[in-house]
């Protein structure tokens, strides 16, 4: 796993824009509810947060002794985000619509929906303070972070944006083994 955070760090921003832009188009050539559209969709998803993963966890390494910043709160929030987005695509047909198809479980879902949302916005709010916190040298507030917050967010755009940077900053990292 560290040598797959590594080597979305290293890539260049046009191969990883291909790379995470790519699966989106499987509707071109398959129908909406096909089992290979959905394996690409999760897939797509997948990458986007292995890519952000990928830019939290190395970043937290990149800063000074004694930081105190704890990844594993994080770390958790990624993989709910991937399971619920594999088990929302391939058991509730690809959609968001737990609550309106299955109305009697309105209470599991729609907390569940809430909390993927939070950890959507939590994951790019923590890879985004640690890359500013990376490149100025010491941890700093959401203030100093919130461009790279819209960037991860507003991910087709921010791959231009940020990955040069993580580039820059995977440089100075120690190669993985």
């Amino acid at each position: 796993m560290k040598q797959l955070s590594a080597s979305f760090l290293r890539i260049k921003h046009w191969q990883l824009f291909l790379l995470l832009v790519v699966p989106d188009f499987s509707d071109l050539f398959y129908s909406a509810n096909s089992f290979i559209d959905h394996f690409a969709t999760v897939l797509g998803f997948s990458l986007i947060v292995a890519w952000i993963y990928s830019a939290g966890t190395e970043l937290v390494n990149k800063l000074p002794e004694g930081h105190g910043v704890k990844k594993l709160f994080f770390q958790i929030n990624c993989i709910y985000v991937v399971a619920f987005m594999t088990i929302e695509t391939f058991f509730f047909n690809g959609g968001f619509t737990m609550v309106t198809d299955y109305p009697k479980f309105w209470w599991i879902s729609l907390p569940a929906e809430f909390y993927f949302s939070f950890c959507l916005f939590y994951s790019a709010y923590f890879a985004a303070r640690m890359l500013s916190s990376a490149i100025k040298g010491r941890i700093v507030g959401f203030h100093f972070a919130i461009g790279y917050f819209f960037a991860f967010a507003f991910f087709p755009v921010g791959v231009w944006i940020i990955q040069p940077k993580l580039n820059r900053l995977s440089s100075a990292l120690p190669q993985p083994c």
